[in-house]
């Protein structure tokens, strides 16, 4: 090993061992801020070292893990556990590496949660089973310890799982997407290109009015629910819900970064909220707010985050294809204005070939543009064979440029010579230029390439100044790219307005939890009502009162079994208040892992039947 080779070695060991403090310290801070919010011997309203450790493993590897389990044996004394009880605290490092194992191992998950598939593995890696996982392990150790009875077990799991995932929502993605990526990953000496680019933060800069409302009204929704745990649990919960608001509209408006942002300052202010209105509940033996209400509370954070992240996440990949079809309509008219330069140049060719001035210096010109062009363009002679080619056209046809020249289309590429052969004999004896053909396969022709591609290919008769004809000239452009965005939106955009057509009646859209967020224009001209008014539950008003009971039943049972909605019942007309019979129905929109996304629901009017 050379001089230059060791100071690099000792110089990575002193990084490396930097980070490695600065984490256990990052961890044992964690542990401090959740002592703040514990309402009981072993239970945090919120975990945060669940997140802190998440990130660090994903980060470092196992590395991270062994970090987690080291800090919590040195925390484990303010958790209440002294001598040899502290090694129970090792069962914290299962967290951080189940999650670690199944995100990045499992799914293949990066580290900038690119895209709604990868998000959707985070949440069922990390907040659901790995935190999930550390709730049973961690409850189980302590009941056999005696630490905890069998009649709190239940109980404790739940409050467990919940305080783990919402510290791990809140800090492990913001983590992943603004700090970890401009940090070197294990073995590398300085940070890399971050692959989160600070250009998808500027959104956030740039409409900074529209983001301190949301954080206005983050912290207002906030401050409400935790005041209203005072007097009343029904109120508690509804206030709850607005939470959700200032949420979608980040992920809408900002895409995965404003959702990241917005939910890791929702619950942030949640939190401050419960020690602003309870400043004492940390000193007395039990937090003064029942047990059901903060479960509950925290479950609400818990899916509104969940929800944030997936509608982060959609928004920024739809806004990827987009920039990704624009791009791609750019290059087009590039290649199509080079294509027509070339056209151009080929008739100035042949006017200083007329002259003979110049003729050495035009030639080289013409060369090098052409070769340099990325469409493919060729000149044939009338009886197809190559009289020029470029190396573009090389690379489509799958055989070396200098097997071309003097060799017929036929010869050099069959597939080709299949699809443009009649092409280019139509040009030739029509003398009229065949524009924009579109055609697919045979491109890299003897290569046999297993993907289904497109070309845009142009064909042009090419004459001398006297009029006799010299050939026929060809481009081609690869546009296999563009035809897979356009397909993939067109099937989206089809598919929707096949279902938008297909509902003659009243139609109604819920998410996975019965609450409803759409109703199409049917509804409110039968009832009269409002979006404000019937989102929710809120469409209950216009149920008659004798069908309010059964219908709610059944729409509860078909929400828990995931089974087929149907029901009668009456609904009251605007026009003159009297109620007519509808038939209620709806079934279940579930995902690739068969969880329900979305319920889609009609009314139709059975009342003369």
């Amino acid at each position: 090993m050379t001089g230059q080779d060791g100071n690099r070695s000792r110089g990575g060991f002193r990084v490396n061992a930097l980070f490695l403090f600065v984490g256990l310290l990052a961890l044992i801070a964690a542990h401090g801020l959740a002592l703040l919010f514990r309402i009981a011997p072993a239970i945090s309203l919120w975990f945060p070292p669940s997140g802190v450790a998440i990130a660090l493993t994903f980060w470092l590897g196992p590395i991270g893990a062994g970090l987690t389990g080291l800090a919590a044996v040195i925390m484990a004394p303010a958790w209440g556990s002294q001598g040899w009880l502290r090694l129970v605290g090792l069962t914290d490092a299962v967290e951080p590496l189940l999650a670690w194992l199944l995100y990045c191992r499992f799914f293949g998950g990066s580290l900038n949660l690119g895209g709604l598939p990868q998000v959707i593995a985070f949440l069922l890696s990390a907040p659901l089973a790995a935190c999930a996982v550390s709730a049973l392990l961690g409850c189980s150790v302590l009941s056999l310890l005696g630490n905890l009875t069998t009649v709190d077990l239940g109980t404790t799991i739940a409050h467990w799982w919940l305080g783990n995932a919402l510290g791990t929502l809140t800090l492990a993605p913001l983590a992943l997407l603004l700090l970890i990526p401009r940090l070197p990953r294990r073995g590398q000496h300085s940070p890399p290109t971050p692959e989160s680019d600070v250009s998808d933060w500027l959104p956030l800069r740039r409409h900074w009015l529209e983001t301190l409302v949301i954080l206005i009204s983050a912290v207002g929704s906030s401050f409400l629910t935790v005041k209203a745990t005072e007097t009343s649990v029904f109120v508690t919960l509804q206030l709850s819900l607005l939470g959700l608001v200032p949420l979608v509209w980040a992920a809408i408006r900002f895409g995965l970064p404003g959702a990241v942002l917005a939910l890791s300052f929702r619950v942030s202010t949640a939190l401050l909220a419960y020690l602003v209105v309870y400043p004492n509940a940390m000193t007395l033996p039990s937090f003064p707010v029942a047990p059901e209400l903060l479960h509950t509370h925290k479950l609400s954070l818990l899916l509104q985050s969940a929800i944030a992240l997936l509608v982060g996440a959609a928004i920024s990949e739809r806004t990827a294809v987009q920039v990704a079809l624009t791009a791609e309509q750019i290059r087009r008219s590039e290649y199509q204005t080079r294509a027509e330069m070339g056209e151009q140049l080929f008739q100035l060719n042949r006017q200083l070939h007329e002259t003979n001035a110049h003729l050495q210096q035009t030639e080289s010109v013409l060369n090098a543009f052409l070769t340099s062009s990325p469409v493919g363009l060729a000149l044939l002679d009338p009886d197809l064979r190559y009289l020029y080619a470029n190396e573009a056209l090389a690379n489509i046809s799958g055989a070396p440029l200098d097997q071309h020249l003097g060799r017929s289309l036929a010869d050099v590429a069959p597939p080709l010579a299949a699809r443009l052969g009649p092409v280019l004999q139509a040009v030739l004896a029509s003398r009229q230029p065949i524009l924009n053909l579109e055609f697919d396969d045979g491109l890299n022709g003897a290569s046999a390439s297993p993907l289904h591609r497109h070309a845009l290919a142009n064909a042009f008769p090419v004459n001398l100044p006297n009029g006799d004809v010299l050939g026929v000239g060809m481009t081609i452009l690869d546009i296999s790219e563009l035809k897979r965005i356009e397909a993939a939106l067109r099937q989206s955009e089809l598919s929707f307005r096949t279902l938008a057509d297909a509902v003659p009646q009243m139609f109604w859209i819920t998410g996975p939890d019965g609450y409803h967020q759409y109703f199409n224009q049917r509804w409110y001209d039968y009832t009269g009502t409002t979006l404000e008014q019937t989102q929710g539950d809120g469409w209950q008003q216009v149920l008659h009162p004798d069908d309010v009971s059964l219908t709610q039943s059944i729409w509860q049972h078909c929400l828990q079994t995931g089974k087929h909605y149907e029901v009668e019942y009456r609904l009251r007309q605007a026009v003159d208040g009297t109620y007519r019979w509808h038939l209620g129905r709806a079934l279940p929109l579930r995902s690739e892992n068969n969880q329900i996304i979305q319920w889609f629901g009609s009314c139709t009017d059975i009342h003369d039947q």
